[in-house]
């Protein structure tokens, strides 16, 4: 088993409280 070779978990998109602290 290679490093880093492992299929983890897709990245998830950041909330969009983050996204909307552009006010």
């Amino acid at each position: 088993r290679q490093k880093g070779s492992d299929p983890g978990p897709p990245p998830l998109p950041p909330p969009p409280e983050l996204i909307n602290h552009d006010k």
